[in-house]
């Protein structure tokens, strides 16, 4: 009666693991990050990157987890930003998760 009883568990265990649905598809990927070198300025109500030749502005900067604000106390500086990017027509969008000072003041290499 023992063994019968341990073996009907046996085969409803083994039958639950089988109808256990298993995910289908690609493993979820992370989204890519790139980082951008320039310097932090101004640009109305925006912080943007800049050329430390032309000081053309080349990519707007948001903080992701932090306020826009933030980014006054790199003003002027060289930078370096990791983010995600995006692109609506010619502007280039960062949202910066790292910011990393490189120098005090924008000057050509």
């Amino acid at each position: 009666m023992r063994a019968m009883l341990i073996g009907c568990l046996t085969g409803m265990l083994l039958a639950g693991a089988a109808d256990t649905p298993k995910k289908a598809g690609k493993p979820a990927e992370k989204a890519a990050t790139s980082t951008m070198t320039g310097c932090v300025d101004q640009r109305g109500d925006n912080y943007v990157l800049t050329g430390d030749k032309e000081l053309n502005a080349f990519a707007v900067l948001h903080g992701e987890g932090f306020s826009d604000d933030n980014f006054a106390r790199y003003m002027g500086h060289k930078v370096s930003v990791e983010g995600s990017t995006s692109r609506d027509g010619e502007n280039v969008t960062v949202k910066v998760k790292k910011i990393t000072d490189l120098a005090d003041t924008c000057s050509p290499e």
